[in-house]
C-alpha cells in the first residue's frame, strides 16, 4: 500500500537574552495532506471509531495527535477521543487488545469552523520507524457526529478502517484523511532513498543523500556510465524508468516497508520498467554499461531487487537523474 509521510523540520526559539533554547511542539509525521482547507468530510457517528494506518520514516516520540475536522450545520463538534494503536499481528487491522492501545486522550473544544483538533498524551508515545501503527478518532458519547476531513487530490489513498464496539472493518475505497502527529523532538525524515548493499545504482559514480538525489548532467557526447550492483546475485530485478523528475517522499514519492523510499512518481505517464512484464529479465549480476549520449536525453531511474526476506520483499537503490544536454 502506498504510504506517504509529510514532515516539517523541527524548529526552536530563543527566549530572551541569556536564556536557554526551548524546543517548540511541531508537526513531525502523519498525513497532513496539502493544507488546512477541507475538500470533503466523512461522517463519524457517535461511538464509531475511524483508524488511519501510518508507517513512519523515522522514530518519533509523539506528544500530541490531531485530526482535521470540518463541522457544519449537520454536525455537533464538541470533542472526542484520539489514540494510537498497534497493528494486530498479520491481520493488517488495528489491535483490539487493551495492551494494543499505546496512547489515548479525550479532547473537548467546541468548533465552529474547520480546524485541527485533538489532545496531548500524559507521556510521549514512542513510535518506531518502518512499523505500522493506527491513529484513531472516536466521537465521544455526548457527540452526535464528527465530520472528519479528507483530501483526495493526491495519488496515495489512505488505508483506513472503521469499528463499532471493537470490531474493525477495513474500508476498500479509502480517502486521504488528514491526521498529524506532533512532538518537541522531531527528527528530519529522509526524502530520498540511498544506495545499500542489496541495491545500488549510480551514474558516473555520483552518490545522493537522504536530503538530495544523485543528479548528473553531461554534455552531448560525454561519458555517462550506469553501474548497478547488489549482494543478491541471481535475484530477480528491474528498474523503474521515467523522463519525469525525481520526487521526494513528501512530494509525490512514497514509503514502503523498512522505511525505503520510492522516488519515482507513480502518476507519471512516462513511467515504465526496463523489462516487460516487470522483473522477468535475466538473474541479477553486477554490471556497468555506457549510455548513448549522442543526443539530448533526460532519464530518471531506480533499481529494485527482489528478496523475500526484505521489507516489502524488495530492496531499492538510490534514485538517479541523468540529463544530457
Amino acid at each position: 500500500m502506498l504510504t506517504r509521510v509529510v514532515l516539517l523540520v523541527l524548529a526552536t526559539t530563543v527566549m530572551g537574552s541569556g536564556s536557554a533554547t526551548m524546543a517548540q511542539i511541531q508537526v513531525c509525521d502523519g498525513r497532513n495532506h496539502t493544507n488546512q482547507n477541507t475538500t470533503g468530510s466523512w461522517g463519524l457517528p457517535a461511538a464509531r471509531t475511524l483508524g488511519v494506518r501510518i508507517v513512519l520514516a523515522t522514530a518519533v516520540p509523539v506528544e500530541r495527535v490531531e485530526w482535521f475536522f470540518s463541522p457544519s450545520s449537520l454536525t455537533t463538534q464538541l470533542g472526542g477521543t484520539v489514540a494510537i494503536l498497534q497493528e494486530a499481528g498479520t491481520t493488517g487491522l488495528p489491535s483490539t487488545a487493551v495492551a494494543g492501545v499505546l496512547g489515548s486522550v479525550q479532547w473537548s473544544s467546541p468548533q465552529v469552523a474547520p480546524a485541527w483538533a485533538g489532545g496531548a498524551f500524559a507521556a510521549p508515545v514512542m513510535l518506531a520507524a518502518g512499523v505500522p501503527y493506527w491513529v484513531t478518532t472516536t466521537a465521544s458519547p455526548t457527540v452526535t457526529h464528527q465530520a472528519v476531513s479528507y483530501d483526495d487530490s493526491g495519488p496515495d489513498p489512505t488505508t483506513y478502517a472503521v469499528a463499532t464496539g471493537g470490531n474493525w472493518v477495513l474500508v476498500s475505497t479509502p480517502h486521504r484523511f488528514k491526521v498529524r502527529l506532533l512532538s518537541t523532538s522531531c527528527a528530519t525524515a529522509p526524502e530520498y532513498q540511498v544506495n545499500q548493499a542489496e541495491a545500488s545504482a549510480a551514474v558516473n559514480g555520483v552518490q545522493g543523500t537522504a536530503a538530495a538525489p544523485a543528479t548528473v548532467t553531461v554534455g552531448i557526447g560525454q561519458s555517462a556510465v550506469v553501474a548497478l550492483a547488489s549482494s543478491l546475485a541471481g535475484a530477480p530485478w528491474d528498474a523503474g524508468l521515467t523522463v519525469g523528475p525525481l520526487v521526494p517522499a513528501s512530494g509525490g514519492g512514497f514509503i514502503i516497508g523498512g522505511g525505503q523510499i520510492v522516488n519515482l512518481d507513480p502518476t507519471d505517464p512516462t513511467l515504465t520498467f526496463l523489462f516487460s512484464p516487470p522483473f522477468t529479465g535475466p538473474p541479477f549480476v553486477n554490471f556497468s554499461v555506457p549510455l548513448n549520449t549522442s543526443s539530448a536525453l533526460t532519464l530518471s531511474f531506480q533499481l529494485a531487487v527482489i528478496d523475500p526476506a526484505a521489507p516489502s520483499n524488495v530492496w531499492l537503490s538510490q534514485p538517479n537523474r541523468l540529463m544530457v544536454q
